[in-house]
């Protein structure tokens, strides 16, 4: 199994007047430390509950077809497609009537439809791709707080952090995501 960014997001969910308003800076000359900041923010929060902030393209490539495949990183907006190598070794487009998709749960699932059978494949590695959508339509509030308590806590704290002086992340940072955390399937 694999997965691969096809399209990054082309937004943010915090920009960096944002960020500056909550860090308290009034100046433009530290806008592109603070755009770092808010991407490595992002990032970290994104590994810290195996999700997806910003809508994101993927593509989803496995060994074969499960009764249910979980797409990691949600939340789940959509699925675009579902290609597979036949047995011929020609790469297919699965018709949408073969399966449904989930975007209610979390993570989203893809499942064999009412009364279909997945397509035979050829015995090779990633022989099923699945290219869909993650990431929030409306970027929770929470969320939207962490990256910016992050953003002034790593722009106050540029320098190496002691275990003495301060923690990683600042206090409240997991209470806040606790609830979007995902645990792996």
């Amino acid at each position: 199994m694999s997965l691969a960014i096809v399209t990054p997001s082309s937004t943010r969910a915090v920009s960096v007047e944002e960020a500056k308003q909550w860090t308290g800076v009034p100046v433009d000359d530290d806008d592109i430390r603070i755009l770092a900041l808010i991407d490595a923010a992002t990032s970290h929060i994104e590994d810290f509950i195996r999700g997806t902030i910003n809508q994101t393209v993927y593509d989803y490539r496995l060994r074969g077809f499960d009764n249910s495949i979980y797409l990691p990183n949600p939340p789940l907006v959509s699925v675009a497609s579902v290609k597979y190598i036949d047995v011929d070794g020609v790469e297919q487009t699965l018709a949408t009537s073969v399966y449904d998709f989930d975007v209610n749960k979390t993570p989203g699932e893809i499942r064999l439809a009412y009364d279909q059978s997945w397509p035979s494949l050829r015995d090779v590695e990633n022989n099923v791709t699945i290219r869909y959508t993650a990431g929030y339509t409306a970027v929770p509030e929470k969320i939207k707080l962490a990256i910016l308590m992050l953003v002034d806590h790593w722009y106050e704290h540029r320098g190496a952090i002691s275990e003495l002086r301060l923690s990683e992340n600042p206090y409240g940072f997991e209470s806040l995501l606790n609830t979007f955390k995902q645990f792996k399937f």
